[in-house]
């Protein structure tokens, strides 16, 4: 389970850490140069004036130091720091209880569903206990190219979590919470 999720959060960070370090390159590469000359008092390299010259080197470093923040954020924190501390809060729960749990929980999307657990590489803490959550219900952002579907839980402990998902595998997995008489299901997508 902790391989796996670990894994899932990796490949989605994946992706924008590689888009942050390719536009910092490619900004350092080409003006941190003429930078770092014009800092010396010495004649850039590029032809081009020395705001742009320090300001699109500004832009690349900026961007680079996004990408080392999000990057280290994910390592201090990762999908088995945060396990430990569910099994912390609930001494009751083994690790293989829970692997066992994510082995038969239906995948939808970025979410496994199973009975006891929700799992998620999403949440905040990776592990939802079903009798934790009150309300299931969903949300739409739209922008201008796209619309975004969510799954949201509302806690016992007044804490949300919110997963990304596709139009069709919202309503399947909202309709794996109305076995649940506790659950308050409400799909308004």
């Amino acid at each position: 389970m902790v391989k796996k999720l670990t894994k899932k959060a990796w490949m989605s960070t994946g992706l924008l850490l590689l888009g942050c370090l390719l536009m910092a390159g490619v900004l350092l590469w080409k003006y941190a140069p003429s930078a770092f000359l014009a800092l010396q008092g010495l004649t850039p390299i590029l032809d081009e004036s020395l705001g742009n010259i320090y300001g699109l080197s500004a832009i690349g470093l900026f961007i680079l130091l996004v990408a080392l923040f999000i990057f280290f954020k994910q390592l201090a924190n990762p999908v088995s720091k945060k396990v430990d501390r569910f099994l912390e809060k609930h001494p009751e729960v083994t690790m293989a209880q829970l692997d066992h749990g994510f082995d038969v929980a239906r995948k939808i999307d970025d979410i496994w569903v199973g009975d006891p657990w929700t799992f998620s590489h999403e949440f905040k803490n990776i592990v939802v206990e079903n009798k934790e959550i009150v309300r299931i219900h969903s949300e739409k952002e739209r922008s201008k190219r796209q619309t975004n579907y969510y799954l949201c839980m509302e806690l016992a402990d007044g804490a949300k979590e919110r997963v990304l998902m596709g139009y069709h595998n919202l309503s399947e997995a909202i309709e794996m919470y109305r076995k649940y008489d506790h659950i308050r299901v409400e799909h308004n997508v």
